[in-house]
């Protein structure tokens, strides 16, 4: 028997009630690398936790970074490759809450030298996604192109390839932030930041972990550049501003638990929390100019504090902070913040922990563990 038709319209309807992740069509130039937004909308669905496989041609190279909605509903990004072009996405939390519409991951796409001039694919598959309570939601993906042009690369590095290294977010550079730069670099790079080098600490594939200089002049905008001896010097304008704090995390992509020492100096986590009284050791970046100056890219053996003071809160609360100063024996840029939990502290394995200074503040969905 003939099976019936199902009316258009009602597919319009059932697609259009479901979230949905949605990517664009890209452009670029063998050995570039580019950034791209995954887009979420929950359509008319409560969505809590999602997974979902990115696909790319060979010639492709994908690496996935938290978006800012990750961050605001306290969620937690995990990334895998399955095979050599699926790379797996898992975006979960040990709460409630729910994923707006905005910005989900933000990707970073290299393509390869070999490329030839054409259109190559991308596309979001193997969809899954749940409410706060582990029912099965209804969500949608698109197949979008990367256009390979000719000619020379020139994108080798944009704005949007400049974090914060604790938070993964763009933003405005501060004195002695430690940045990570994704993008395609020589094989013996050289950064210069405001006509100063920035002395690099890291060097992997399409990433670069430098450190911004100390005497970084505020006025904007402030010229970031790139040179190599095979590689044509590349130089993007950036903002500053006095700070621009942010807290490590133990996955390295800047949401889920904090890089905190407890009390022993063990490593907090939900299987090793601290207790409500105890000062604990946060770790980040970000936090400024220093009481006195130190030199770029050494490591510190006479900590100094920073310029100006730092407030915390912890599960909502205000926490006093005990001491801020460069971290002994690390390298310049890493701060090391001694927090108090405040005595009244509830139990939670995720408890929000908040650093600010100035009119700015650590990102969010940084947690952690109180007994």
């Amino acid at each position: 028997m003939r099976a019936p038709l199902v009316p258009l319209a009602l597919v319009l309807v059932a697609v259009a009630s479901g979230a949905s992740l949605s990517i664009s069509d890209l452009t670029g130039k063998a050995g570039e690398t580019i950034s791209a937004s995954i887009s979420f909308s929950p359509g008319e669905q409560t969505v809590s936790g999602i997974q979902f496989d990115l696909v790319s041609d060979e010639t492709v190279r994908l690496l996935v970074v938290p978006g800012a909605q990750i961050g605001m509903s306290a969620k937690v990004l995990y990334t895998g490759w399955v095979g050599s072009r699926r790379l797996r996405c898992l975006i979960v939390g040990m709460n409630q809450s729910t994923l707006s519409a905005g910005e989900l991951v933000r990707v970073f796409a290299t393509i390869s030298t070999l490329a030839r001039p054409g259109l190559l694919h991308w596309q979001v598959v193997n969809l899954a996604a749940t409410d706060f309570a582990g029912n099965s939601v209804s969500v949608y993906g698109n197949v979008a192109t990367i256009a390979v042009g000719r000619g020379p690369a020139t994108q080798f590095l944009s704005v949007r390839g400049v974090l914060n290294a604790a938070s993964l977010l763009p933003g405005p550079i501060s004195p002695g932030e430690i940045v990570t730069l994704f993008g395609s670099f020589p094989s013996e790079p050289q950064i210069r930041i405001d006509g100063m080098t920035a002395p690099i600490i890291y060097i992997g594939a399409n990433q670069v972990n430098a450190t911004v200089p100390i005497r970084l002049n505020m006025a904007p905008p402030r010229l970031l550049e790139v040179r190599g001896e095979s590689h044509a010097t590349v130089a993007i304008p950036l903002w500053a501003a006095p700070e621009s704090p942010a807290i490590f995390t133990q996955n390295g992509l800047g949401t889920g638990g904090a890089v905190v020492l407890n009390p022993d100096h063990s490593l907090n986590s939900a299987s090793n929390p601290t207790t409500a009284g105890s000062i604990v050791s946060v770790y980040g970046t970000g936090f400024g100019t220093l009481e006195s100056l130190l030199v770029d890219g050494e490591t510190t053996s006479n900590p100094a504090s920073t310029a100006r003071p730092v407030t915390a809160y912890v599960g909502g609360v205000p926490a006093q902070v005990i001491s801020v100063i460069e971290a002994p024996d690390q390298v310049a840029g890493i701060v090391h913040i001694d927090v108090r939990i405040p005595t009244g502290a509830q139990s939670d394995l995720q408890a929000p922990l908040l650093l600010r200074v100035g009119d700015a503040e650590s990102q969010p969905g940084v947690t952690i563990a109180i007994r």
